[in-house]
């Protein structure tokens, strides 16, 4: 069977390769027991998961993005009969959805470990997919950057930490004006805040606020990431 579309094409890989989505779903996982184990502050436990999932998403939408990358991801772009731009969003959201996959373990595992309750949990659920989203272009920015595949994470380490920080999950951002303004365009305030709240460290935020913000704040950022590609296929034109 033949792959017609980004979607089917990324379920026969599942079948050929599904020692890779089991693995990322047990990495996160092996990396959080020793947090989920003990009992450090709830400050502290939100950041570690909140980090724990980004990274999750950055680092194999990076890798990912770096080896079609070395298979000439750009001129496929062009030479394709279909719109590159549907193309990549459809890529992005099916990255995004195998990476929500892989970090629900983590997720399910704080829900029972801080027996948060459901309404904490589904916004937990959901705040995930614009935070993952936007993990996900770091990871492709990376690979773009990167001179060689086993840079990509150095280069997303280097791009996701400073973004959390100004999201308010290492330090809260409301301590400056400036801070809030920019933690307000990024999905990674909303899975803070909602992982803030699972773990019990703070109240469960209205979800609409909380869920539209994070995804008027995705889209914001995939708007901006179909702009780099547009100028990156004019040149090679």
């Amino acid at each position: 069977m033949l792959p017609v579309g980004v979607w089917r094409r990324e379920l026969l890989e599942l079948r050929v390769r599904r020692g890779s989505l089991l693995l990322g779903m047990v990495v996160p996982m092996a990396v959080a027991l020793p947090l989920l184990g003990a009992n450090p502050p709830a400050l502290h436990a939100a950041a570690a998961y909140t980090t724990l999932a980004v990274l999750t998403g950055a680092l194999v939408a990076g890798r990912r993005a770096a080896g079609l990358r070395r298979e000439g991801l750009m001129g496929r772009l062009l030479a394709t009969p279909a719109s590159p731009y549907r193309l990549f969003v459809e890529t992005l959201l099916a990255q995004v959805a195998l990476d929500w996959v892989r970090v629900l373990p983590l997720l399910l595992a704080v829900a029972a470990r801080y027996r948060c309750a459901p309404g904490a949990f589904g916004e937990l659920l959901v705040a995930a997919v614009p935070a993952l989203l936007l993990a996900d272009l770091v990871g492709v920015a990376a690979a773009a950057a990167a001179g060689s595949r086993g840079e990509v994470p150095l280069y997303a380490l280097v791009a996701l930490l400073p973004l959390l920080f100004l999201a308010g999950a290492y330090t809260p951002a409301a301590d400056s004006p400036l801070r809030a303004a920019v933690a307000s365009v990024l999905p990674f305030t909303g899975l803070h805040r909602a992982m803030l709240a699972a773990v019990g460290g703070g109240p469960v935020p209205a979800p609409g606020p909380l869920l539209g913000g994070a995804a008027a704040a995705a889209l914001a950022w995939l708007a901006l990431g179909l702009l780099v590609l547009r100028r990156r296929l004019k040149r090679l034109e």
